[in-house]
């Protein structure tokens, strides 16, 4: 007895050699959405910095104020009139500094970066 191998018939295989349009636009969806999270999560922190460049001067104020009575007896409500070694982030782009008041017993300022959100409160107290 002879055994006949039998050959299975011949099939085509179809090859991939690329990717669909529907994944390509997928791809691009999936990092135009990641870049747009990452862009919002920047600007924020952009901000936040900014704030942190007023509240920086606002704490030099404070300490600068303090110094400038414990030298003069009194509070000042000029910025011209502070140790400008005491308040360096003060006189960064941007930032702006405005005194309400001042005498012998107190002191009020406002500060902000014109890029930030948040305006400060300097006083005798601290700052707010």
């Amino acid at each position: 007895m002879t055994h006949e191998r039998r050959t299975p018939p011949t099939r085509r295989c179809k090859r991939n050699h690329g990717f669909t349009l529907v994944e390509v636009l997928i791809a691009v969806a999936i990092i135009a959405l990641l870049a747009a999270v990452l862009v919002a999560n920047l600007s924020g922190a952009r901000q936040s910095s900014y704030d942190t460049v007023a509240k920086t001067c606002a704490n030099e104020i404070s300490t600068a104020e303090l110094l400038y009575k414990t030298d003069n007896g009194v509070f000042t409500d000029d910025f011209g009139s502070l140790d400008q070694d005491a308040v360096p982030t003060c006189n960064k782009p941007g930032v702006t500094v405005n005194f309400s008041s001042a005498d012998a017993t107190s002191f009020a300022a406002t500060v902000k970066h014109d890029r930030g959100r948040t305006t400060f409160t300097v006083t005798q107290s601290g700052v707010q």
